[in-house]
């Protein structure tokens, strides 16, 4: 019987695994130092090597002949495990098998002495689909588990795992694994398996599998299949996991700038008619307005990764649109693509988006925005110098600004209590909310990819850390930007916050300054008098 590829090429021992080598170095030095923790739980995006991981290192820790850390694999108890005669070590799916008595069974059968190995080890996958009764019994046995009883907990979705249960283990979280690494591996398991890969369709394929290198192989499974002898290119890659063309994409995204519609549409039906799904066609549109924003604030390829013709071919096409108008595109498709998810008339759906996106009157639109920003921006000026008429003297100057306790309508504001941002802590999972962002509005995502995240619990509030000004003005000016933030924050952390700037006592003066400054220049554009002492 034929092997699928993710099967053959299964790592065996820690340094097969690619990508995560803190990880792996920490896990061979413990079983080394026979320093094996009793709980572990690997977290992290799937096709990282989370379950892999915790079968060496089952095996690792029960092994006859371990060496330097890694298992033998040649003797009868790695081999038992591979095979799954042993049953010392047991692979339990949390999402089939998620209720009370699976675990009472499980506490059950854990009071018995390993029958061949050391350990008995059990490898409980997707753990957060335990339900609370479940989650309640496991914990009975993680609190005081027998010395030869090793759990390790494999999960996608860290949050919904209860606090008792996540004290209790050691966590190693399993990142994406970088693009370069992916593509490396790829070509080296299409040499050992006499694949003819082209290097532009391994670059391709680790681009479209979100830092997984199991789906990564299996497409390659599926391209060998479709080119049999044949060349592994860009077009078959493109063919199997039913995307278009790059270069189409951006004559795509020409055209709409240009407001060329008759030229939009017939490419997008000849996109469709080779079965390109329409839903994945708007992600790549909005994937390359996104690039023509990178391009078009920072004028750089540094986050970037394309070729040199294409990055070109970008910059041209940036100098024709402006980025407040390359934002209201993205705001158009970015809406429509929840649209065209739902949709059974997905291509209808995009080509509305498209003629939207072409023939409403942006510029009067923006005018219109604009103009109430200003407005919205005077009258809460006029609201900060009432305020300071009862707190500011001859030496110093603070400005406080009205805390609401309603998160919906929370404004994007400085806080003045400093203690607020020390008790903030820094999210570690932040490139999660990032990447969330990236899929529901690329601009804002563009805005926001060298910031930072911090959060204060008691106060209910995300500080964001960045320089971008554009990000800055942005979230002010823009409603519906600031609840697209919250919303990726909600979906990651899984609770409603109020998001604000983060600052610290290093950059109060001179954020201060800054202040009155913008105000001072505000009141000289608008014509208003202001004395500020």
């Amino acid at each position: 019987m034929y092997c699928a590829l993710y099967r053959k090429w299964r790592p065996k021992v820690f340094s097969d695994i690619v990508g995560q080598e803190y990880i792996v170095e920490t896990l061979k030095n413990q079983v080394k130092n026979n320093n094996i923790s009793h709980a572990y739980l690997f977290t992290g995006f799937r096709g990282t090597g989370k379950t892999t991981c915790a079968k060496i290192l089952a095996k690792a820790t029960n092994c006859l002949n371990p060496k330097d850390g890694n298992p033998c694999n040649e003797c009868k108890i790695c081999k038992g495990i591979d095979n799954g005669s042993i049953l010392d070590v047991l692979e339990i799916d949390a999402a089939s098998n998620n209720g009370v008595e699976n675990i009472r069974e499980l506490r059950e059968e854990a009071n018995f002495t390993p029958a061949v190995g050391k350990y008995r080890v059990y490898i409980i996958d997707e753990v957060h689909m335990l339900s609370i009764g479940a989650f309640n019994a496991l914990l009975k046995i993680m609190e005081e588990p027998p010395s030869y009883v090793i759990f390790i907990l494999a999960t996608t979705e860290a949050h919904k795992v209860p606090t008792t249960i996540l004290s209790r283990c050691q966590q190693f979280n399993f990142n994406k694994i970088n693009k370069d690494l992916i593509v490396q591996r790829l070509l080296f398991v299409a040499k050992s398996e006499n694949i003819n890969l082209d290097n532009k369709a391994a670059s391709l394929i680790a681009k479209n599998v979100n830092g997984g290198l199991r789906d990564a192989l299996s497409i390659l499974d599926s391209c060998r299949s479709l080119a049999q002898d044949q060349e592994i290119n860009t077009k078959i890659v493109s063919q199997v996991i039913s995307i278009a063309d790059l270069s189409d994409i951006i004559k795509l995204a020409e055209y709409i700038i240009k407001k060329n519609i008759t030229k939009a549409l017939d490419l997008v039906e000849n996109i469709t008619s080779e079965y390109i799904d329409a839903f994945k066609l708007t992600r790549q549109l909005i994937e390359v307005f996104k690039y023509i924003l990178i391009i078009k604030i920072s004028n750089t390829n540094i986050i970037l990764d394309l070729e040199e013709d294409i990055l070109n071919i970008l910059k041209n096409i940036s100098q024709d649109i402006s980025i407040k108008n390359i934002y209201y595109i993205l705001d158009i498709f970015s809406e429509g693509y929840d649209k065209i998810y739902r949709s059974s008339s997905k291509q209808l759906e995009l080509e509305i988006s498209i003629m939207k996106a072409i023939y409403q009157d942006q510029d009067q639109d923006l005018d219109n925005n604009l103009n109430n920003n200003l407005d919205n921006k005077i009258k809460q000026l006029e609201l900060e110098i009432k305020t300071l008429k009862d707190k500011v003297n001859n030496f110093n100057l603070n400005i406080y600004k009205k805390r609401e306790t309603n998160i919906e309508d929370q404004s994007f504001s400085n806080i003045s209590d400093m203690s607020i941002y020390e008790a903030a802590v820094e999210i570690s999972n932040w490139s999660e909310i990032l990447d969330v962002l990236s899929e529901i509005n690329p601009g804002l995502f563009a805005a926001l990819s060298e910031s930072k995240g911090y959060l204060n619990k008691d106060a209910e509030i995300v500080f964001i850390e960045t320089d971008n000004q554009f990000f800055l003005d942005l979230i002010r000016s823009s409603s519906q930007a600031k609840q697209t933030l919250k919303q990726a924050i909600f979906r990651v952390l899984n609770k409603k916050y109020r998001i604000g700037p983060y600052k610290n006592n290093n950059k109060k003066s001179q954020e201060n300054s800054n202040l009155i400054s913008d105000i001072e220049n505000l009141a000289k554009e608008n014509n208003i008098k202001l004395n500020i002492k």
